[in-house]
């Protein structure tokens, strides 16, 4: 009676020692596919969960890794959302050069080629118009002359410069006119002008005189030139 109630004793202890390796080993395996999966990991935004080294990590997202840009451009990263931007933004020119895209290349070319600011824009009577900064402005056209001692340069009827004894009788000598308008003699007495009085557009447009330069243009009907502030 005795040995059996041993065996049975052992029997129980083998049982009990299996069932607490296979619990063991479940376990484990719970653990390890807990571990091995990205399905209960949440990452911020702009990453994503991937297994490194076995255990799983959140990595950065490229925006541009499937992202294409048209030729000529490449993909930048802003803000953490792709953006495609010309090559020439990479591209450093020499003086007197500007980058254009050729052929998806970007290529340093003469300003020349470029569209003269000038070319659109009217100057009054007496000025002209130069580049300054990459921008049109309207200068007197006595800017660059220099004249003898005792003459001094001035525009004729036709906007020429000439040098000229100084006229002391001469009223726009002595007077000021806002932006955009000039003076000129009329029987003898000084009335300031607009700049637009010189100028004359092609039918659909009309002249306005820019309120900061005091540029003429001629503008589309309906467009109003407005002051920048």
């Amino acid at each position: 009676m005795r040995l059996r109630t041993v065996a049975a004793v052992f029997v129980l202890a083998a049982c009990a020692s299996a069932a607490l390796v296979a619990a063991t080993s479940e376990s484990s395996d719970v653990e390890a596919a807990t571990v091995l999966t990205c399905n209960t990991v949440k990452c911020k935004e702009g990453h994503r969960c991937k297994i490194k080294h076995g255990h799983p990590k959140c990595l950065r997202i490229n925006p541009c890794a499937h992202h294409h840009c048209k030729r000529g451009h490449y993909c930048r990263a802003v803000a953490g959302k792709p953006e495609c931007v010309s090559k020439c933004t990479r591209k450093k020119c020499s003086e007197g050069k500007t980058c254009k895209l050729k052929r998806g290349k970007a290529r340093c070319v003469r300003q020349k080629d470029q569209i003269n600011p000038c070319a659109a824009t009217l100057c009054a009577i007496g000025n002209q118009c130069v580049v300054e900064g990459g921008k049109a402005q309207c200068i007197s056209v006595c800017a660059s002359v220099r004249c003898k001692d005792g003459l001094e340069c001035q525009p004729d009827e036709k906007g020429n410069p000439q040098c000229v004894a100084p006229a002391a009788t001469n009223p726009c000598a002595f007077t000021t006119c806002l932006v955009g308008n000039f003076c000129q003699v009329e029987n003898g007495q000084a009335i300031c002008v607009t700049n637009c009085a010189t100028v004359k557009c092609t039918d659909g447009t009309r002249c306005e005189t820019d309120p900061q330069s005091g540029n003429a243009a001629c503008v589309p009907d309906g467009f109003a030139m407005r002051r920048m502030t």
